[in-house]
């Protein structure tokens, strides 16, 4: 029965766990190392798995370029922790009262302009706006009267927030302002795009019922169907060549590389990818991830100096624009979005690296570390704790009966046998060496 359990008998069956303390102590500090080396070593360089990974859609994507390859493989940053930008960041002549977020589309922007705008509101330290929508701005001209009108006309300090294409200022005659962005995993951002086309809410998809409601999946096979591209040797090879006609309401493409360049997608891959590389190295102080959205957030305020005003923010803000339907594509459909979209890839892992790097000088990353060492601390000094408790009880069960030598009598109190249940008449009567709660079944 419960209630004829006491404390003894807890004790006793904590002793029959003891054997394995060592063992679940040894899985978990083990376990911590390794996090902590993870942790440690993810922030200075890419691990074996990115490497491999970017190889890999490199090749896919039949890239003939070996120089970006090369560069891809051993790209190594160092920290400077002298400054809150990376080096190859050029800071001279640049206009520091205006801040231009570029914005990417769907790589959690929404939310990031709602915590941007709380937080001028609430400093007074920027004046913001957000735009939309923005024009092609093409040719230059469009770009020069676009940043003249919409941009430079702003009272400053200014943070200017929309979907804008990168823009070299200095082409105008002007100083380059300071840019700022985020990012996400390219087939992540096209699957949360998909979903956002199709919401309800949204009355400028142009899609019929039909067409909100149908999966990626589908829309997929129909995109190599009405392609022909079935029986391809090379499906993504076919399908860059052909004009899109799938279901979606835009083709898959890359878009990273237009957006970093600030050049349509109608130059060589190569040309664009270096552009894009050499624009964030030069003129983006910042660029986030959306996989390390709470880190971003506090480096972002770092920089920006917003102290921790933008952190506190993120805690009570709403996720914004955030599609409901979370269908996601089978797993082939996914590879094949993978390699479709090798070029993004390039420059997300790009600029992931530099992120790691960057939140390591910011100190982001070091309070993570220290955070996964105090676990470990307290994990370490509980296994003492439980040695200990355990050496008391091994010395108590030296000088405890064996469940025989109750049975028979040997030592029980006023030499009363147990009987056939198993139990003792005169719990309250301890003998010298034999616990009367020892004849219970099931205890030992």
């Amino acid at each position: 029965m419960i209630e004829d359990l006491s404390f003894v008998h807890i004790i006793m069956a904590t002793y029959h766990i003891r054997r394995c303390a060592w063992f679940f102590t040894a899985l978990v500090v083990m376990g911590l190392c390794y996090i902590l080396n993870l942790v440690e070593h993810i922030n200075t360089e890419f691990t074996f798995r990115d490497r491999r990974m970017v190889k890999q859609m490199i090749k896919q994507s039949n890239s003939s370029s070996f120089m970006l390859k090369k560069e891809m493989s051993n790209t190594v940053l160092s920290c400077n922790k002298a400054a809150v930008y990376l080096p190859g960041y050029i800071p001279e002549d640049r206009d520091e009262e205006l801040i231009v977020y570029s914005e990417l589309g769907k790589c959690g922007s929404g939310t990031l302009v709602s915590i941007i705008t709380s937080a001028c509101r609430l400093t007074k330290r920027y004046t913001t706006r957000y735009f939309w929508p923005i024009p092609d701005l093409e040719p230059s001209d469009e770009r020069h009267k676009y940043i003249k009108t919409h941009i430079l006309s702003q009272r400053k300090p200014f943070i200017f927030m929309g979907h804008l294409r990168f823009v070299d200022f200095t082409e105008f005659g002007y100083k380059q302002p300071i840019y700022i962005d985020w990012i996400r995993d390219p087939v992540e951002r096209l699957i949360s795009l998909y979903n956002y086309e199709r919401r309800e809410t949204n009355v400028t998809n142009g899609l019929i019922k039909e067409e909100m409601e149908r999966p990626l999946d589908e829309c997929i096979q129909i995109w190599i169907n009405e392609t022909g591209c079935r029986d391809a040797a090379d499906l993504p090879t076919c399908l860059r060549s052909r004009a899109h006609k799938g279901c979606t309401s835009k083709g898959i493409e890359p878009v990273y590389s237009q957006a970093y360049s600030g050049r349509p997608y109608n130059k060589s891959k190569e040309v664009l990818i270096n552009m894009a590389k050499s624009n964030i190295e030069r003129y983006y102080i910042f660029i986030g991830l959306n996989e390390h959205y709470t880190e971003s957030v506090k480096g972002l305020e770092k920089i920006l100096r917003f102290q921790d005003k933008l952190s506190a923010i993120y805690k009570t803000v709403l996720r914004v624009n955030v599609g409901k339907k979370k269908s996601r594509p089978s797993n082939s459909s996914i590879k094949l979005l993978k390699t479709l979209l090798a070029d993004d890839y390039v420059i997300y892992e790009f600029i992931r690296q530099r992120l790691y790097i960057h939140l390591k000088c910011l100190g982001i990353f070091k309070d993570t570390i220290m955070t996964m060492k105090t676990i470990f601390y307290l994990c370490l000094a509980l296994a003492m704790s439980v040695e200990m408790v355990s050496s008391e009880i091994s010395k108590r069960q030296d000088d405890l009966c064996t469940r025989e030598e109750c049975r028979n009598g040997q030592y029980c109190n006023n030499d009363v046998d147990c009987p056939d249940d198993n139990t003792c008449k005169h719990e309250q009567n301890y003998a010298p060496y034999c616990a009367c709660f020892y004849c219970r079944p099931g205890l030992i």
